[in-house]
């Protein structure tokens, strides 16, 4: 029979050969302290991946950065310049097509960090990617619907530049007395107007510019027509029918100004500005594993 003291003697000489934290359940000492040269590799590991995801994102972030750069190049085309705006947001849309390998290969980067930072004390966060290859491909084809609208507004902004310059015409051949070239450039600038009917609807200002357009190309018309009867009376009241007409000139000429811009804005607001949205939420994410400061003592085993 054993007796306490025995049984205490005993007892010490357990704990002497299996430690106090395997005979109490106790946690055992931190990798980084019980295996320097494992935990220095980990970190090494580590800090590759964090290389690596950092490389990643920056390629990312290039591809969509040349996407935006392509849509915002479209857009600009809407109210300026001659080239087709729709060939801007068609290589935007490609860029975007193009996404899915440098999202891939992001998403398993921050992967292998997060993997490799589980094991730390306290765990890695990792951020989350904000864009998958749906998101691109979703993009991607609402930038070529955007170009569509692109070149419409296009067309519609050099219609209105061909209408004005028909009124230039007009205007010069009246004051030459050339009553034919006055009708010819008055028939050109009806007809130019009658491309705008479908835009009334959606842009409002639109049809105070075209209102005051056909007021000055009446008024233009009746000019020809009394240069031809050679009625001095006639053509006396023609000129001041012109004259009324201009005094809306330039509430016409805002009203195309701001239909043109809201047109203008409207495609600028929707794919690119949620690409651009995009674009900054991934370099938010390339920023926060850039911010992760290693630390060798704390490291965990992998």
């Amino acid at each position: 029979m054993i007796g306490p003291v025995s049984l205490r003697s005993a007892l010490l000489a357990t704990i002497a050969v299996l430690g106090v934290a395997a005979l109490f359940g106790g946690r055992a000492p931190n990798a980084a302290q019980a295996d320097p040269p494992r935990a220095a590799h980990h970190a090494t590991a580590l800090s590759a991946a964090l290389v690596g995801a950092d490389a990643a994102i920056a390629a990312l972030e290039a591809q969509l950065g040349e996407a935006l750069g392509d849509a915002r190049g479209g857009a600009a085309l809407v109210l300026d310049g001659d080239a087709p705006p729709d060939e801007r947001f068609d290589a935007a849309a490609l860029a975007m097509e193009m996404a899915g390998p440098p999202i891939v290969a992001a998403r398993q980067a921050l992967r292998e960090v997060e993997r490799l930072g589980s094991s730390r004390v306290p765990p890695i966060a990792v951020p989350a990617l904000p864009i998958d290859e749906a998101d691109a491909a979703r993009l991607g084809a609402e930038l070529r619907a955007s170009g569509t609208t692109a070149a419409s507004v296009a067309s519609l902004r050099h219609a209105s530049d061909a209408a004005l310059s028909d009124l230039e015409l007009a205007l010069a051949a009246a004051a030459d007395g050339r009553p034919d070239d006055i009708a010819r450039a008055v028939a050109s600038g009806r007809a130019g107007l009658a491309t705008f009917a479908e835009w009334n609807a959606t842009l409002p200002t639109l049809t105070v510019w075209t209102g005051g357009m056909r007021d000055l190309l009446d008024a233009l018309d009746g000019i020809a027509t009394a240069l031809r009867s050679g009625d001095a009376a006639a053509l006396a009241a023609a000129h001041d029918a012109y004259a009324v007409a201009t005094q809306e000139a330039s509430r016409a000429d805002r009203g195309r100004a701001i239909a043109l811009a809201d047109a203008a804005a409207s495609i600028g607001g929707g794919a690119p500005a949620a690409l651009a949205t995009l674009l900054a939420q991934v370099g938010e994410c390339r920023a926060a594993v850039a911010s992760v400061v290693l630390e060798p003592a704390t490291e965990g085993a992998p």
